[in-house]
């Protein structure tokens, strides 16, 4: 079927035997009807004119017939369903409405000025406090402690009591007292053996502090001649009272 087909009816008080919407398509075509022995008319069909003249805008194809006189041939191009859904397949998609352009951006505020700031006043400057100087205190002197030399070992000779075997533990009188011994091996009572004491320490004299007192510094004496014109044997000088 081409994408537009044609049907004629004619105008008779019993009518055409269809309805059409108000978007002039084909609601029902009534059994038996003229229209459905004419074969060309489905419900569905799109009626584009009628004796080749379109429906006025807001008007529809009925006010075209009704202004049509009785007996009249009306021819009815029309489209079917099948041939518009084929047409709005084949129609270009729309275009993509292009996407708004971004706003501007606001300017931005000013930066708002620096408020100068006064400089801090100088700190104040204070002469420094002079204090008394403390008087000096008197430190006490250490005390002299008396320092021992250390004695270096001394030895004595004693001859081994009678009786004496190795080994034995002997007492032997010493400048510095009893001293304890052990005869040694190979010696026994009679024979002389030399024994290591130690003396005891002697202080060493110390050094006594002595003070110390300033030099006298020699006073000025008297002159025996007295001052000039009093008796001195000099001669007056000219100008001093006698």
């Amino acid at each position: 079927m081409s994408a537009t087909h044609t049907g004629t009816l004619t105008k008779t008080p019993l009518g055409l035997g269809l309805t059409l919407d108000p978007d002039n398509i084909i609601a029902t075509v009534k059994e038996g009807s003229q229209a459905e022995r004419e074969g060309h008319f489905a419900v569905g069909d799109l009626v584009l004119t009628v004796n080749g003249e379109p429906p006025a805008p807001g008007q529809g194809v009925t006010a075209i017939i009704q202004s049509l006189p009785m007996g009249a041939q009306l021819e009815f191009a029309m489209q079917s369903a099948a041939a518009r859904e084929a047409a709005k397949s084949a129609e270009p998609a729309p275009a993509p409405a292009p996407a708004p352009a971004p706003a501007p951006a606001p300017a931005p505020a000013p930066a708002p000025m620096g408020v100068p700031v006064p400089a801090p006043a100088p700190a104040p400057v204070y002469p420094p406090t002079a204090y008394p100087a403390a008087p000096p205190v008197a430190q006490p002197m250490a005390q002299a402690q008396p320092v021992y030399a250390q004695p270096a070992q001394a030895t004595i000779r004693v001859q081994l009591p009678p009786g004496s075997v190795p080994g034995q533990t002997i007492q032997v009188q010493t400048p510095a007292g009893l001293v304890q011994t052990v005869v040694p091996a190979g010696m026994m009572g009679g024979n002389v053996i030399d024994i290591a004491y130690t003396p005891p320490p002697t202080a060493q004299p110390m050094a006594t502090a002595q003070p110390m007192y300033p030099a006298a510094q020699p006073m000025a004496q008297p002159s025996p001649y007295g001052y000039p014109g009093q008796g001195t044997g000099y001669p007056a000088m000219p100008g001093y009272p006698q």
